[in-house]
């Protein structure tokens, strides 16, 4: 176990819902495996592979930030030409595959401290701490998993806890470089979203984008538009799952505001 419980309450849903995904994906059809994702081009055996040589990457990141070098470990050709193979090898090499890599991210946090945690590791879009790529593989296994739901024409849910666990580094960490990255579809102008959390006062932040930066600010403030709902629904919107629009004619989020500004979110928040 590390020394930081919300890394080993990441920890423990990484492995719930990747041996969740691993069982699924076992029992799929070769129909299914091939079938369009809507990761497009994706097709379902891409997007399980996809989250496989991430984890592969994540844990080759840790461990060399682990051993002090922010060194990149994998090249890019070697991830393609991984993830090609394992969409051909079918499903049940990559459910093993994908329970070999669980095994091994996990195993990387045992009996970590404090300075081990805020170790810098590489990263493609900026080196992050070896803390911060526990809750980064959990958004990829549990976004990359509803993903899959929703491939196979399944109903889709999304763990509230786990929507709550991640929200503050989908916002105060992985937005701003995102948007730094240039991953919205327009530039900010000043537009000031509070983004809330239903019955939860101490989630909400305050997100601030203008042309050259996007910030991610905890508390209450003044804004242009309240954007209230539940963690799996924020979480959703904000990694770019389901349109503000659409959550709102669901019922899923409550609105406040400027009603074009409220338009505009989709288009000047980034995408993951």
């Amino acid at each position: 176990m590390s020394s930081d419980p919300q890394v080993e309450r990441c920890l423990g849903s990484i492995r719930e819902l990747s041996g969740a995904l691993s069982a699924e994906v076992r029992a799929l059809s070769p129909e299914a495996w091939d079938r369009v994702s809507n990761c497009a081009p994706w097709r379902v055996g891409d997007l399980v592979a996809h989250v496989i040589v991430s984890g592969e990457g994540f844990a080759a990141s840790v461990e060399g930030g682990l051993a002090g070098t922010t060194a990149e470990r994998i090249d890019r050709r070697d991830r393609e030409r991984r993830q090609e193979q394992l969409a051909a090898d079918g499903p049940a090499s990559a459910a093993r595959e994908l329970d070999a890599i669980t095994d091994r991210f996990i195993g990387l946090y045992n009996g970590l401290g404090e300075a081990e945690l805020e170790a810098i590791c590489f990263h493609r879009r900026g080196n992050r701490s070896v803390r911060w790529y526990a809750a980064h593989r959990l958004a990829e296994v549990a976004f990359h998993s509803w993903d899959f739901q929703v491939s196979l024409d399944r109903e889709p849910t999304f763990s509230e806890e786990v929507a709550a666990l991640l929200m503050p580094t989908l916002l105060e960490s992985n937005a701003p470089r995102t948007y730094a990255a240039g991953l919205s579809e327009q530039r900010g102008s000043g537009e000031r979203y509070l983004l809330a959390i239903a019955d939860d006062p101490s989630a909400r932040w305050l997100i601030t984008i203008d042309l050259d930066a996007l910030t991610a600010v905890r508390g209450d403030a003044p804004a242009n538009v309240t954007i209230t709902g539940s963690a799996a629904a924020l979480a959703l919107l904000v990694y770019g799952r389901v349109g503000l629009r659409d959550l709102f004619q669901s019922g899923a989020i409550h609105l406040e505001g400027d009603a074009a500004l409220a338009e505009r979110f989709s288009q000047v928040f980034p995408k993951p």
